[in-house]
């Protein structure tokens, strides 16, 4: 097979479920059955896979039915006693929603990914996938940033509209996710092979990272559970993908070895296409679906005072009204206004949700500057003067002006 294609594993729980029974628990299995992980993991890897996902999922405060201390350190090692794979920390969503209308806080969330990423021990990477909220995502992409040094991975699931259930765009997600430094990104889970291919080839005119497909085995049966695209469909429909520019391609609910084998010879037939790298550097989004990227140069922008007659009893609905009256494309933030760092987190997490444009922040404060770009959801502009704020909007992946 070419050297460009990487080759992911398929289902854990479809497996699980048929070896362990309907109700089968990755963390049960990783404290009581190792070996049937260990099992999966090899029957995967005998298929053709080059990253396997370890059973770690569902391992957050939120999720978990047993100490995420136990099982995580058993569900890596169990992976790793299959051999010949590099083995990835899989890191899932926590079931709750984040922001400020949420059930958590994104420091909440920053926290629940933490201490799941400080367990990656053994681990040759991370992957973050299945998500489907952008302030979720970010939350997880820097908590394994800041307790890690191992490369992460990401995906999201779309539908088939091209947008995410908390209404997050293909272009959003992926400036975002690229912009905080994560070394490939994609999609998974929500969609078939065929659907998911045809928002591949959106993604590809965003990104300039190797791109992940990890498509279900269709849909599937209402009343029987099976999934309605066989392996050999699977592998025709995914090695089309291929040719968006996917590199690093596996399988998600309903798949299984037979469908990672099907890939794998699919896939040896071809060769690479050679994907275009797009310069976005200059863009910036929100998160919503409801407005375009734009290119920091041609953006209108227009300040928005931080002033103490905005910010009466910390009621920042004022001060979004008067960001929602401006027509522009962009609107830029004065930071230096506001009390505090804390009320610029708070600030700027209240508004976004008010404010369907991206954020330009303008401070002569470091630490203005990074809780602004901590609460923003999507990529925003900076503008600053000192080195070390500079160094701020770079972690961030802030477009610097």
């Amino acid at each position: 097979m070419p050297n460009s294609f990487t080759v992911l594993d398929g289902a854990m729980g479809t497996l699980l479920a048929s070896r362990l029974g309907p109700n089968a628990n990755e963390q049960w299995a990783a404290l009581n059955a190792p070996e049937v992980l260990t099992q999966i993991h090899r029957d995967y890897i005998e298929a053709g896979s080059r990253i396997v996902y370890a059973a770690t999922f569902g391992s957050n405060r939120y999720k978990a039915a047993y100490p995420i201390e136990g099982t995580v350190p058993a569900a890596l090692e169990a992976a790793r006693r299959a051999g010949g794979a590099r083995v990835a920390l899989d890191v899932g969503p926590t079931g709750k929603m984040v922001g400020p209308l949420g059930d958590i806080s994104f420091s909440e969330a920053y926290d629940a990914f933490s201490e799941l990423i400080r367990l990656s021990a053994g681990a040759d990477l991370i992957v973050i996938e299945t998500m489907f909220d952008l302030g979720e995502l970010r939350a997880a992409i820097l908590a394994a940033r800041e307790n890690s040094d191992l490369p992460v991975y990401c995906t999201m699931s779309f539908g088939p509209g091209g947008h995410s259930l908390t209404g997050c765009s293909i272009p959003g997600f992926v400036l975002t996710a690229q912009s905080l430094g994560v070394s490939a990104l994609g999609l998974n889970c929500s969609l078939g092979p065929k659907e998911m291919g045809v928002m591949l080839n959106e993604v590809s005119c965003w990104t300039d990272v190797p791109m992940i497909s990890k498509p279900n085995a269709g849909m599937p049966d209402p009343v029987t559970g099976q999934y309605n695209v066989s392996p050999a469909e699977f592998a025709r429909m995914c090695s089309k993908t291929a040719f968006c520019g996917a590199e690093l391609l596996g399988g998600c609910c309903g798949t299984s070895p037979d469908y990672i084998a099907a890939l794998c010879d699919e896939l040896s037939k071809l060769s690479p296409k050679e994907h275009p790298h797009p310069d976005r550097s200059e863009y910036i989004c929100c998160a919503s679906s409801a407005i375009a990227p734009g290119n920091c140069k041609t953006c209108e922008l227009t300040d928005i005072p931080s002033a103490p007659e905005y910010l009466e009893d910390c009621d920042y609905s004022s001060l979004a009204e008067a960001a929602m009256e401006l027509e522009c494309g962009a609107v830029t933030f004065r930071l230096d206004g506001l009390a505090s760092p804390a009320h610029a987190f708070s600030a700027v997490e209240e508004m976004q949700g008010l404010i369907q444009k991206p954020f330009i922040f303008r401070t002569g404060s470091t630490e203005m500057l990074e809780s602004a770009l901590r609460a923003c959801t999507g990529r925003s502009g900076a503008e600053c003067s000192s080195g070390e704020a500079r160094l701020t909007a770079q972690k961030y992946g802030a477009v610097l002006l």
